[in-house]
């Protein structure tokens, strides 16, 4: 009896750090034999469906387990089974790691591995920018080790195969899309496979929004005063020389043409800018003024057209005649700048002595001349 005892002792030692056999005691003394044989994981598997990106697989346990317990499937996809013999189908083209576990009675597990490839190209894409206004260029990246064609579709109804894997797109309308993309290859049995990628997000293209400039009556005289700007919708910025916040002062500008410009930005950080040339003349000419007529003519001479600055404190309605220097009328202008300025065309008059009177509905007039020159 206490030799019975002394095996056991040492039974015990041995199985709580053995890590390949199970030992046993056998015949009298202190000798062991008769190992107990660990678990061996191993499966096979077969194809039951395939083709392009589809792969349904049928795996047989093959494990050598005296007496099991259990079996983890990992099919390298996310998915996983505890059944012996498990089937799973693969949708997704690419090579998957299959595991299996099994367990025995006493608790000691083995693992078997084995690679399932699904045929078809397997990759990714990517776009940038995916917010912006009209209008928009995006760049289209497309990650694939085997694709040999591009099917894009970036949303719009515009849809390109190319053989590259990035690719420009300018977008010309406002849209909210989810762009696509097929990937493409040649199958072992030469036939054509194409998968969808996975999807890259959501692209936004926003509209401009709408901007108008009020326009400048042109040209303007170097020693008129300072004129407020307008802008639609309100809240943009205007620039250029001559410009002070939502002023344009012709003393500070000088003498020039000069662009000044109406800059709006919206919500959604879609700019617009509306410009327009703004003139600025020295104004030399004939100048003539009564109490409440005043009619300034610029340039003298002039060629094709003449600029007319007048007012009348009586009305904001000023009739302007044109007259040959023997008395002919050649035409008439009437005109409700009050204060400001109005250009004629004169270019078909011929070369000589022209007379321009101004007449306000109080009859007042003033009567001024005039060169007409081609140089």
């Amino acid at each position: 009896m206490k030799q019975l005892l002394i095996v056991l002792l040492t039974l015990t030692t041995i199985h709580l750090f053995a890590t390949s056999y199970y030992l046993s005691p056998s015949g009298g003394d202190d000798s062991f034999a008769n190992s107990k044989q660990l678990p061996v994981a191993a499966f096979t598997d077969s194809v039951s469906l395939i083709g392009c990106g589809i792969t349904n697989m049928q795996f047989i346990d093959q494990s050598i387990v005296p007496a099991p317990m259990g079996w983890n499937w990992n099919f390298g996809d996310g998915n996983s089974a505890i059944q012996q013999n498990p089937s799973h189908p693969y949708t997704v083209p690419g090579t998957y790691a299959v595991s299996l576990i099994v367990i025995d009675s006493a608790g000691f597990t083995d693992t078997a591995t084995n690679n399932v490839i699904v045929p078809g190209p397997a990759g990714t894409f990517s776009f940038t920018p995916s917010v912006g206004c009209l209008p928009l260029t995006v760049t289209y990246t497309a990650v694939c080790a085997t694709a040999i064609s591009y099917t894009w579709d970036f949303g719009d109804g515009t849809v390109i195969t190319t053989a590259n894997s990035v690719i420009q797109y300018t977008y010309t309308q406002d849209i909210v899309a989810i762009p696509a993309l097929l990937l493409g290859s040649i199958l072992p049995d030469s036939s054509i496979c194409q998968v969808s990628a996975p999807s890259a997000g959501m692209l936004t293209v926003h509209s401009l929004p709408n901007v108008t400039f009020t326009s400048v009556t042109n040209p303007l005289c170097v020693y008129d005063s300072t004129i407020t700007l307008s802008g639609n919708p309100s809240g943009g910025v205007f620039s250029g020389t001559g410009v002070s916040g939502s002023n344009f002062d012709p003393a500070v500008s000088g003498v020039g043409t000069f662009t000044v410009s109406y800059i709006y930005s919206d919500t959604n950080s879609c700019l617009v800018a509306d410009s327009q040339a703004v003139s600025v003349s020295l104004c030399t000419g004939i100048t003539s003024e009564l109490k409440d007529l005043f009619i300034l003519i610029f340039p003298n001479p002039a060629t094709n057209t003449i600029s007319i600055k007048l007012g009348s404190a009586n009305s904001n309605q000023v009739n302007v005649f044109f007259y040959n220097s023997i008395g002919e009328k050649m035409k008439t202008i009437s005109t409700t700048y009050l204060n400001g300025h109005t250009t004629s065309d004169i270019s078909e008059l011929q070369n000589g002595i022209y007379f321009i009177r101004a007449m306000d509905n109080k009859n007042k007039s003033i009567t001024r001349s005039f060169i007409k020159t081609n140089e």
